[in-house]
């Protein structure tokens, strides 16, 4: 198995799909649309994680997906050649999570995205199925983060201070943090980060939320595609979308969100043409990343040293 194998392509004779290509046919074989994309070991080739990142756009014409690809250590073992790695090889997609480095628990040796989309599909279990809450500083099943060769062995340990953690999540890579409570993932960014700083795009939970929720969208209103357009038509849409959204409101999953029908959108040849367009605002939410408090000597509290007196 090759990083040609894992692009795949179509054959222009039979097109027949391999590869990176068969994504197209999970949704039609399966009935299932891919939340993530991985290729552990192979994403750590720059065309193959930057494929992972273009098929997850677009998929049958109308899902997301998520990709998640590592920088690998042979090539980068120290923690301050990563952002430099990430920029030069053009992983800054928003489509793609960059992790480094690798992980280990015990004799066995993992890439960090092997256990974040674990982490990640199970954070979503724990809060109602729902893809709002960032995998950052849940917990990792590992006991060092680690360097690897390219012979495949160990060649050293990496212990990175919150300060290291915090340049690498800068610079919209996710990394693994040793600082309280044990082993933890750390990082909230996708790839674009820091030159994208677009909520929707930059934030993991967020960008993974828009996906999907764009995704379900699809799903609930494909029934209704080739139906009368009539204003009932449109009514119906509007009222079950907002429904919806309130309910996501009062679970916490959104901060709110709201769905309009505008004329400024939609065109009388749109219409005409058969082409309606919903326009949706939602907030969900931005994970606190950084926790402040502003420390401050008051001496007022010095006076009941005087017992009350003046």
């Amino acid at each position: 198995m090759t990083s040609a194998d894992i692009i795949g392509g179509v054959d222009a004779r039979t097109g027949k799909k391999t590869g990176l290509e068969l994504i197209a046919e999970m949704f039609p074989r399966y009935r299932i649309v891919p939340g993530s994309i991985l290729a552990p070991r192979f994403s750590e080739e720059p065309a193959v994680a930057i494929s992972m990142g273009a098929k997850a756009v677009g998929i049958n014409g109308l899902f997301r997906a998520l990709a998640l690809a590592d920088v690998p250590t042979a090539a980068v073992p120290f923690y301050t050649d990563v952002p430099g790695y990430k920029e030069r090889n053009n992983l800054t997609s928003e489509n793609l999570v960059v992790c480094w480095p690798r992980i280990a628990l015990g004799e066995r040796i993992y890439h960090l995205s092997t256990q974040l989309s674990g982490r990640i599909s199970l954070t979503d279990s724990d809060n109602g199925n729902s893809p709002h809450v960032s995998p950052s500083n849940k917990q990792a099943f590992m006991d060092r983060a680690v360097v690897v060769g390219a012979d495949g062995a160990v060649d050293e340990e990496v212990w990175l201070g919150l300060d290291e953690n915090n340049y690498l999540n800068g610079q919209g890579i996710v990394t693994v943090s040793n600082f309280d409570c044990g082993w933890r993932f750390w990082g909230n960014r996708t790839g674009c980060y820091p030159s994208n700083t677009d909520p929707k795009d930059a934030f993991i939970p967020i960008r993974r939320f828009f996906n999907w929720y764009q995704n379900s969208f699809i799903l609930t209103y494909f029934s209704q595609v080739d139906g009368p357009i009539t204003k009932r038509f449109i009514e119906r849409i509007l009222k079950s979308e907002q429904i919806r959204l309130d309910g996501f409101t009062s679970r916490g999953f959104i901060n709110g969100g709201r769905i309009s029908y505008l004329g400024s959108e939609n065109s009388l040849t749109d219409i005409m043409d058969g082409l309606l367009r919903f326009h949706l605002w939602l907030s969900p939410p931005p994970p606190a990343r950084s926790i402040e408090g502003i420390f401050e000597f008051d001496p007022t509290y010095l006076q009941a040293l005087f017992g009350g007196e003046a």
